[in-house]
């Protein structure tokens, strides 16, 4: 496989790190999931915006305060609509392995999940990979995409915004569901905080 990528002229997210970690998914996945082309080219259509929102929500503290799971849903829905790679290609609960799926893009399913107590990490976004496998395996695809926003107040500074991006595996029988995974950092303290 040979490929010409230059982020620095056209990058993903505007993000350097941010884009170099999603090339790095993108590259591993091509050789070890053996997925269907057309739906790793889907789910990333869906997973670059969401890890620039996730940046832009570190830089500008995008998410200022707590939000509840509906209102996350109505900004990223607004925030993806106007990607025009996605705008009226994206669709608001379609309904997957009897449930109702947040929202899709051309059938891979992206599941919004906000918390507003516990201030949590990527690995914390695993307990919600069942539910997103479930979807996808609902829509006859292998993948599936989550995304986490944490609006807990925050009393340490926020990570770096590529340590809340990756690949969590389902496998519930010897077929693997892939669900990328971006976790937004919100709600977070001024950094003149962390000085007192």
């Amino acid at each position: 496989l040979l490929e010409g990528v230059d982020l620095a002229r056209q990058p993903l997210t505007g993000y350097g790190h941010v884009d170099q970690k999603i090339v790095d998914m993108r590259n591993e996945l091509r050789t070890t999931a053996r997925l269907v082309q057309q739906e790793l080219t889907d789910a990333l259509a869906l997973m670059v915006p969401l890890a620039s929102l996730a940046a832009q929500s570190v830089q500008d503290n995008v998410f200022n305060e707590p939000i509840a799971e509906d209102e996350f849903q109505k900004r990223v829905r607004q925030f993806l609509r106007s990607h025009p790679s996605i705008g009226s290609a994206l669709e608001e609960h379609p309904h997957a392995a009897r449930g109702i799926t947040d929202l899709a893009l051309r059938g891979i399913r992206l599941e919004l999940k906000a918390e507003k107590e516990k201030r949590l990490t990527l690995a914390d976004c695993e307990q919600y990979v069942a539910q997103a496998a479930t979807y996808a395996i609902g829509s006859g695809k292998r993948m599936a995409v989550l995304c986490v926003l944490d609006s807990s107040p925050k009393k340490v500074p926020p990570f770096p915004v590529e340590d809340g991006i990756g690949v969590f595996v389902h496998k519930t029988s010897d077929t693997p569901i892939y669900v990328l995974t971006v976790l937004i950092q919100g709600n977070l303290a001024k950094p003149s905080d962390f000085s007192r």
